[in-house]
């Protein structure tokens, strides 16, 4: 495992192995070796790339997935990011995903909702695939969505919700223990993390034909979910040659981007295409392509760190336990868990 951890923990540094090295006078070829487990390192060079690391000792000789079974979707071929991002992906969700187990394992499954039984459902089209989701997590057809990660994990699906630098990354699905888990890049937008949730739901409930281009229908199905058709005209009603006006107020009504709306819209026939393309310029020159600040609330997942407190409470787990579970330090531990005023 150290080879392992010693991997994530200098790239969580953003440190290259020559400089890792360096800082610890030896060689990259050194630092490789103990990377790849070519090598076993001492306890003395242990402590050393601890303290390079900002890290204590402990958590390089770790085993942060325990007997937890984890699987991966696989990112899709254009998804523009290295292979070694990639990697940080699968490792970041793993050792999440490990810990949550340990948590689970020690209060025991009673703890969750029901592992969801998950048969993949035959794509017909976007609208009617927007409604088998709500039916799904047991939402109304119409109308806006509330908080998705509430939803989701009272659904029995796991969230991780994670900070990755770098923003090709959205999101992932896989499973733990079987149970589905989505995890999201939380340095994007409110409504962009909420459209990735239910883009990851869609690849694990549907199955596609080899004739569709997957991504774009699963941007199509998430858009119908969250924005569904009759609420698309009633709000907007038909024939319409300017919308703009309206974008905030259903943006914040439904937790959907500016220009979801607008593909819904042309979607709907509520405006015709130079009505679109039209509005997409606005939102280009008013440099909200990438943000469109929208000032709506970051839905956290709190039900991991209530299952922490709920385990320290119960003395399953000490503090030291618990610290490294959530990664906090221990004084933080005792105010999580009102032990500290």
């Amino acid at each position: 495992m150290i080879g392992k951890n010693l991997k994530y923990y200098r790239q969580l540094a953003c440190l290259s192995q020559e400089k890792l090295a360096g800082l610890v006078g030896l060689t990259k070829m050194a630092i490789s070796n103990y990377e790849n487990n070519k090598r076993e390192a001492d306890s003395g060079i242990l402590i050393k790339l601890a303290d390079a690391l900002n890290i204590d000792a402990s958590k390089l000789l770790s085993d942060p997935t325990g007997s937890a079974v984890i699987t991966h979707a696989e990112f899709r071929k254009n998804s523009g990011m290295s292979n070694s991002s990639r990697d940080m992906v699968y490792e970041t969700v793993d050792r999440y995903l490990g810990h949550f187990n340990t948590v689970v394992q020690i209060l025991g499954e009673a703890v969750l909702p029901d592992i969801p039984r998950i048969e993949k459902l035959p794509f017909t089209d976007i609208e009617s695939a927007g409604q088998e989701m709500r039916k799904y997590l047991s939402l109304s057809s119409t109308g806006p969505v509330g908080n998705i990660v509430d939803a989701l994990e009272n659904r029995g699906i796991i969230i991780c919700q994670m900070v990755f630098p770098d923003r090709q990354f959205s999101g992932i699905n896989g499973t733990l223990n079987d149970r589905p888990y989505i995890a999201v890049n939380m340095t994007m937008p409110p409504e962009r993390q909420r459209f990735t949730l239910i883009h990851e739901l869609a690849h694990i409930l549907f199955a596609f034909p080899d004739n569709v281009n997957v991504e774009k229908t699963v941007d199509g199905i998430t858009g119908a979910f969250l924005f569904p058709m009759k609420d698309v005209v009633r709000e907007l009603g038909k024939c319409r040659t300017n919308i703009l006006g309206e974008l905030r107020a259903l943006q914040r009504e439904y937790g959907i981007s500016m220009q979801s709306i607008l593909i819904r819209a042309r979607q709907s026939g509520c405006i015709n295409a130079s009505v679109y393309e039209e509005h997409q310029r606005w939102i280009s020159k008013s440099g909200l392509r990438k943000d469109e600040r929208s000032g709506l609330p970051t839905e956290n997942s709190t039900l991991f760190e209530n299952l922490i407190i709920r385990a320290v409470s119960e003395d399953m787990i000490n503090i030291n336990k618990a610290s490294e579970l959530l990664d906090l330090p221990n004084n933080e531990i005792k105010q999580l868990c009102g032990l500290e005023v």
